[in-house]
């Protein structure tokens, strides 16, 4: 196993807002697209965004205090922040 052992694998799913480009014109190696929002583009944008992206570039949640302390830190640091219930892909 890649990790630590046995279920100690994480991962994270960005959505894009608008087409990405970097530095000439390639997407850094840990972004790799894997697919494309073809329906509900309009309920991701209405998501609460105010919190912006992680620091420095903005004051969202720290992934390993997500990790670490888990739903609590997320609930008591950014309440207004939406979550999924349920999720599918297909």
């Amino acid at each position: 196993f890649a990790g630590s052992g046995e279920n100690t694998r994480t991962s994270e799913l960005f959505i894009a807002f608008e087409k990405q480009k970097h530095k000439f014109g390639k997407t850094k190696p840990w972004e790799t697209p894997i697919g494309v929002v073809t329906d509900g583009m309009d309920v991701i944008k209405n998501l609460y965004s105010d919190y912006g992206d992680v620091k420095p570039s903005g004051n969202g949640p720290d992934q390993f205090k997500i990790e670490n302390v888990g739903r609590s830190y997320i609930e008591e640091n950014f309440p207004l922040l939406d979550h999924f219930k349920k999720c599918a892909v297909e």
